[in-house]
């Protein structure tokens, strides 16, 4: 993002911890970075460690893209940071605020899509269909062949086709009532 001087570990919205090469072994330097940072208005918190050369900055970005705090951390990122541009450090932190994607939407698109092509293939029966009747088929098998295997017993197996059955077929309020 800003080359080596300066680079974004980790983000998530309203906080940044960015490393920093000139801060490792500089506590002078980290103190007047953390002093002259906390300055700008719409950063709430800065926390610059010497030991580790890194930076953390809690903010808050409607106040901080107000003119007058661009014009402040323009003039503080030039002052202690002369080789980086202040617009694509703060062009990232504005990228933060889009919110995340659900984590499971990732895994419901993918079942989705699965479920897509089975239907395709079998001819509009879809995974809610064919897993209970694949359970229920080795409860069946499980049952004919009666061995003292170690796997579930044949009852297990219907009890997982039905169960499996009904959380996959889910009824809705219409057909209820």
């Amino acid at each position: 993002m800003t080359g080596e001087a300066l680079r974004v570990v980790h983000a998530c919205p309203g906080r940044v911890r960015l490393k920093a090469a000139k801060l490792k072994g500089a506590p002078a330097f980290a103190q007047r970075v953390a002093e002259r940072l906390q300055r700008v208005p719409g950063l709430r918190k800065v926390e610059a460690s010497p030991v580790t050369g890194s930076l953390l900055i809690y903010y808050h970005l409607p106040e901080l893209t107000t003119p007058a705090s661009m014009l402040a951390l323009t003039e503080a990122t030039g002052e202690l940071f002369p080789e980086i541009d202040p617009q694509t450090l703060l062009g990232s932190l504005e990228s933060l605020t889009d919110p995340p994607p659900p984590a499971s939407s990732g895994l419901t698109g993918a079942m989705a899509a699965l479920n897509a092509k089975v239907a395709a293939l079998t001819g509009g029966l879809g995974l809610n269909l064919l897993v209970p009747l694949v359970l229920f088929g080795l409860g069946i098998r499980s049952l004919l062949r009666a061995e003292k295997i170690p796997a579930p017993r044949w009852h297990d197996y219907f009890w997982y086709g039905f169960s499996t059955f009904m959380l996959l077929n889910p009824r809705t309020e219409r057909e209820t009532g």
